[in-house]
């Protein structure tokens, strides 16, 4: 999703930093560090991440798995984390900080995945000049 200043408070800034901040600049779901630059691994190494010292991470709960050689792990793609703040309720003007949670791309992907299948599915709709249905027909 693309960040739209309009939509949040003019103190977000502040609120995201308290985000990092509480999650020691680490994702919440994943404890992928903020910046770091990760192999996130494929075939038998998939859902695992691993970070440059060689330590592999279980890219769903953060479990450490333990260390392997950069030869031995088989990664699919290298990427720099980004942390993100999330609306656990996805309602953006919700901030109170329960409500909120650092993520990194992956999972903040994955935990908006429904929500955005839905949006694109209305937005095609109304594109195609399409409404949506109301949930009850009036009876009259």
């Amino acid at each position: 999703m693309v960040f739209r200043p309009e939509r949040y408070p003019k103190n977000w800034k502040e609120i995201r930093a308290s985000i990092l901040a509480r999650a020691e600049n680490r994702c919440e779901r994943c404890r992928a560090p903020n910046r770091a630059l990760i192999a996130r691994g494929c075939e038998r190494h998939a859902d695992t991440y691993m970070l440059e010292d060689g330590k592999v991470f279980h890219a769903d709960t953060g479990e450490a798995l333990g260390i392997a050689r950069g030869s031995e792990y088989e990664a699919g793609s290298f990427v720099r984390v980004v942390l993100t703040v999330a609306h656990l309720d996805h309602v953006e003007a919700n901030n109170d900080l329960s409500n909120l949670q650092a993520l990194c791309q992956r999972c903040h992907l994955r935990h908006d995945a429904k929500d955005n299948a839905r949006r694109r599915k209305e937005n095609a709709a109304t594109a195609g000049g399409q409404q949506a249905l109301p949930l009850e027909v009036p009876r009259g």
